[in-house]
């Protein structure tokens, strides 16, 4: 089953200030479309950034890129603290599913927000 992409959690944002890594996500709460702002590793943040800059189809056009996470994955060895997540990468009305590497907390963390029937518990994360 095909999960529309209004749904899934979207990458908007990486950012490292004063030695702090934050991710800033827009995911769908409560039916609400939320931005959420929360720290993440700084291994995660290089991975993150590597995401947000990868232009697979620059060469057919200009146009504003957007990411996101269908929260699917392939995790290699089982001690390895780093998975391949799924991301679909969309630029104007062109869309594919890459792989990109980040730590299995922060997939975990994607879930979580995934799994949220309740704004209550990222109400500090709301930006």
């Amino acid at each position: 089953m095909r999960i529309p992409k209004e749904s899934l959690i979207e990458l908007l944002d990486a950012t490292k200030q004063d030695n702090i890594c934050s991710a800033l996500i827009a995911c769908i709460i409560d039916e609400q479309r939320l931005n959420l702002r929360f720290a993440i590793s700084l291994q995660d943040f290089g991975h993150l950034r590597r995401i947000l800059e990868f232009r697979p189809f620059e060469h057919t056009g200009v146009g504003p890129y957007r990411y996101f996470f269908t929260l699917s994955y392939t995790a290699s060895i089982k001690e390895d603290p780093l998975i391949l997540a799924s991301i679909r990468v969309e630029q104007l009305d062109k869309h594919k599913h890459f792989s990109h590497t980040i730590s299995k907390k922060l997939m975990a963390n994607l879930f979580w927000f995934e799994s949220l029937e309740s704004t209550q518990p990222v109400e500090s994360m709301i930006e």
